[in-house]
This record gives structure tokens, sequence and C-alpha cells, in this order.
């Protein structure tokens, strides 16, 4: 079904803000709570709920639509359950959460912990996202080009996946470069803003529901460059593709291990836990990586949509972008 986009941005009237140099975990719960479940200024909310929320604040669980998504839950903390300015903010997933302070060691099908922030002069940010799911993306306040030459900064995705598995009960996840183990401490490299061609982004359990994780990977079809500087726009002539979520290490000839699913079935074959997932939602890659030099943000008409291109961590070009209009299609 497809699903709305709405973009909220640190420019908006009345937007939340990271106030630089004093930025704390708190003011992004801030921030994403505003957009999810609150709206704010002439904005409405993406129609998120936040069913759990500690006494300080400090710890929030949110949950997307039970109605148009598939109804699972993200706890978003401040790490050291104080709220320190340039404090590190964890998040992490699962299909249902009854508190805001889980043990997750007991949590069925969770994802693994993800870390962002860390610092306290990541000032620009954007929220783009609907009713399953959202991206986050904040940038280094003096950063103005598209690369950020490995000053801190945010991106990642959190919600459904589109999944090529009908009604798969978890494609709910967080997705983000190295997000397939837990994270300690937040790294310019652990975002969508430095992808390869194969990155692995994530860790997914079984599309019954079964908690049988895997690592996940993207596959782009189109040369990246997260460290090499390519300046410049390319010209209107645009190809463009979806990037497939896969099962990592994946091969044809396997039938054991990370090539079978909890049945035994090699994952070729299986709806369990697919060797091809499905793709991030709003997200396609374009064939030349530009705009190193270029102001930030950039966006630009695609397929008649337009898209918002997801800056480079490090030095390189850009091209993977996310349609501000529509997912899910």
């Amino acid at each position: 079904m497809s699903l709305p986009v709405t973009v909220y941005r640190w420019d908006d009237p009345g937007a939340p803000q990271l106030p630089n140099s004093q930025v704390k975990p708190s003011h992004y719960i801030d921030i994403i709570k505003k957009c999810l479940v609150d709206g704010y200024g002439a904005k409405a909310s993406l129609g998120w709920t936040m069913p759990f929320v500690s006494p300080d604040g400090f710890k929030a669980v949110f949950r997307n639509s039970s109605a148009e998504a598939s109804g699972s839950y993200v706890q978003i903390k401040c790490k050291t359950g104080a709220d320190p300015v340039g404090g590190v903010v964890y998040l992490q997933t699962a299909p249902l959460l009854t508190e805001y302070d889980p043990d997750w060691t007991t949590i069925n099908c969770a994802s693994k912990r993800f870390a962002f922030g860390g610092n306290s002069r990541i000032t620009k940010w954007c929220l783009i996202g609907t009713s399953a799911g959202f991206y986050l993306f904040a940038i280094y306040d003096s950063k103005l080009t598209m690369k950020m030459g490995t000053s801190a900064h945010v991106a990642f995705f959190c919600g459904d996946i589109d999944s090529f598995v009908p009604n798969d009960l978890n494609r709910f996840t967080l997705l983000s470069y190295a997000a397939h183990a837990d994270q300690i401490s937040a790294s310019w490299s652990l975002s969508l803003a430095y992808l390869s061609p194969v990155s692995v982004i994530g860790f997914m359990h079984e599309s019954n529901g079964t908690n049988h994780g895997k690592i996940m990977e993207l596959l782009s079809q189109f040369i990246t460059s997260p460290t090499t500087t390519t300046n410049g726009v390319p010209s209107e002539f645009r190809v463009y593709s979806r990037p497939l979520i896969s099962i990592d290490g994946y091969t044809v000839t396997g039938t054991t291990g990370i090539n079978a699913d909890s049945e035994g079935t090699r994952i070729g074959d299986s709806s369990l836990h697919p060797a091809y997932r499905g793709h991030v939602p709003g997200l396609i890659q374009t064939q030349a990586p530009r705009y190193s030099d270029q102001l930030w943000p950039q966006t630009s008409m695609i397929g008649g949509q337009e898209h918002w291109l997801i800056h480079s961590g490090h030095n390189g070009g850009c091209n993977f972008w996310v349609n501000m209009e529509s997912w899910y299609d």
C-alpha cells in the first residue's frame, strides 16, 4: 500500500532544534517525538504513538501504525541513563515491547543496538518518513557541502522495509552501515552515508515471527564513491535502481548455516528467510556519484517525484536518494 511521505527540517517554523555546542540525547528524542507523534508548527505528525516513556524522558518507546504498518516498536534512549552534552543515543527495535526499558536479552526478534549522536555540534537535521518508517539525517554545524569529511553526522532508517514477503511479521528493523552488530559508540562511518556496492546494514529475523536472525546487506547495482571526491553535478540523463536487502554471504549451492532457514530450506527458495528480503523504502541509487562540492542539502526530481540526496560521510560522491513523496508503491 502506497504511503504519503512527510519531510521535517530544522529550518521549519516551530521545528525542534539541536542547539549548537549543547546537543544532548534528549534533543534527538524530542525531535523524533515531535515528528512521529506530536507534530509541530503547521506540520502534522506521522501518526506513530509513544506507548512508553521513562519519568525523566530519557528513554522512550515509539510504535508505528498498526493499521497502515506492522505496529512494531523502537526504543530510543540516552546511553548512560543521564543526558550529557554530546552524549550517545541508543536505538533498538522489536515486534513487541511492553515497557520503556526492557531486558533486551529476553526480547524476541530484536534488532541489534544502534548508536548515533555523540557530538554536541550536530545541528542541521531532516527527518523523512511515513506512518511505517523514517529516515533521520543530521550534519555537523560547520559543514556546507555534501561531503562530511568524517565529521560527526547521522543517517539511518528505522521502520518497515518494503518486504517481498506478504505480511512479513519481522519487516520492522534498523538499517545503517554496520547495524548488523551491537554498537557501543557513535561514529561517522556508522551511517547510510558510507555505503559501498555491498554493505552490511542490519540484522533481521524470519518472516513468520521466528527468532532466527541473520546479517543483512544492501546490494547496489551501480558504482559508489564513498571516499573519493567526485565534484560537480551529473547530466540530466538518469538511470536509477532500487538496492536490494539480502542475506549476507548467500551462496547458490549452500544448504546449511546462513544458507538455510530454521526449517532447513535453502534461503534461495525460502519465504521464511529469503535470500532477497525486499527494498529500503523510498531508496534509489543513480548511476553517477557526484555532488561532493555541492551545497547541502540537495534535492532533485527523479521519475517525476522529488528526492533527497544522502550526503557522503567521508569525502566521496553521492548517488543514493530518498523519495520525498511516496513509499511502498
